[in-house]
């Protein structure tokens, strides 16, 4: 299953030290030119060519050995063999979304083939690859736990054969934390040092993403001494997932609903915390966002706050540098899709590349959003300030 309870989040008061691993200097104006590798610096995510990157993509399934339809998150088919469409939409990233540990059918062996040639194929049109497991999603495990540990052969096969490419990203676990109180945070951020240590053994420079506690959407715990930023400080190329579902209020507590559901109040909470993240310079994609088809129907809290959610980030972010990812290109749970592209959930988005044609509101709006990404420009900061090695 994809996703989570209900639960409300509340943005605090945007108070206390960001403890960003590093800041954008501005370099004297000069670019860096080509670096053959992503590098973050501050808020900055430095493609190979030295240009400022823009993540625009959505989440796909990947086909497993037979399993072109009918396993995980491919009610419409997977997105294996279509990198050109991908290309097509606008798209410069997927995040592939697996189940690492399967059961008997597909097998390991079919597993690790499935997204090998999944990579191969993107990463060779210069599409990123993020690869996540939904092994435990909201599941709030330490990091010691039998079931975190049998995840590791899986990426440390993966770490040991990409290594060296950068378009592979590693975002280990999708939406592990399903709080976000002291206790949560603190569990959160053991379990992702860990699964950092163990990746920057095998790969030194590949992007490592974290998804944000409270099931992706705590954006508060970017904020105060206990905040989440203690993760990326002083290390390599960490980048934190939001996953923007509307649950974004202010002023309030838990249980306070008044701000989710109000169009207007929701969207300056947005912006506000966007303007947070810009001000404290720090790295972070829209791992997940959706607009379901219709108002009775969600997974991630009410229907109306992830659509109310996600037409604000998709009005806002882009002029905050702020990419995202769509939830989901080709299936939802398995066996539904409720945030589908197309009008007709029962259709993959390949087709309307092109000419926008059979995409649902939601859809269209993000289609022109892929269609209009913004060029960030070169980079012409300091890259040492990344952390990285040279």
């Amino acid at each position: 299953m994809h996703r989570r309870l209900a639960v409300p989040l509340v943005m605090v008061a945007l108070i206390g030290v960001a403890l960003t691993a590093c800041s954008s200097a501005p370099g004297g104006g000069v670019p860096v030119g080509p670096t053959g590798r992503f590098t973050i610096v501050g808020r900055d995510i430095v493609d190979p060519a030295g240009n400022r990157f823009y993540p625009i993509g959505a989440n796909v399934s990947v086909r497993q050995g037979p399993y072109e339809n009918g396993y995980t998150f491919n009610w419409n088919g997977t997105a294996t063999g279509h990198a050109a469409d991908a290309k097509a939409w606008g798209w410069n990233i997927v995040r592939a979304n697996l189940i690492c540990v399967p059961p008997p059918s597909p097998t390991v062996a079919q597993l690790n083939a499935g997204i090998d040639s999944f990579i191969d194929e993107y990463t060779a049109q210069g599409i990123v690859v993020m690869v996540d497991c939904h092994d435990v999603t909201g599941a709030n495990l330490p990091a010691s736990s039998a079931k975190i540990q049998s995840l590791y052969p899986f990426w440390e096969r993966l770490a040991n054969k990409y290594k060296n490419n950068p378009y592979v990203w590693f975002n280990m676990f999708n939406e592990p934390q399903g709080g976000s109180s002291d206790g949560d945070v603190a569990n959160w951020l053991t379990l992702q040092q860990d699964a950092l240590r163990r990746l920057r053994a095998i790969a030194p420079n590949n992007i490592f993403v974290a998804d944000i506690p409270g099931y992706g959407q705590a954006v508060e715990t970017f904020t105060g001494s206990n905040s989440i930023l203690r993760l990326g400080a002083g290390q390599c190329n960490v980048l934190y997932s939001w996953h923007a579902y509307g649950a974004l209020g202010k002023d309030g507590v838990f249980g306070e609903f008044a701000d989710f559901d109000n169009e207007a109040a929701s969207r300056d909470n947005h912006r506000e915390a966007l303007q947070y993240l810009k001000d404290h310079n720090i790295p972070v994609v829209i791992g997940e966002l959706g607009d379901p088809l219709t108002l009775d129907e969600g997974t991630a809290g009410l229907p109306i706050w992830n659509r109310i959610g996600a037409r604000a980030v998709m009005s806002e972010a882009p002029a905050f540098g702020v990419g995202m990812l769509w939830w989901h290109a080709t299936g939802d749970s398995g066996n539904f899709l409720t945030y589908s592209l197309m009008a007709d959930r029962h259709q993959a988005p390949w087709s309307a590349a092109a000419t926008g044609a059979g995409l649902s509101n939601g859809g269209f709006r993000f289609w022109a959003v892929s269609k209009n990404a913004p060029n960030l420009g070169p980079f012409t900061g300091d890259l040492a300030a990344s952390n990285c090695g040279s």
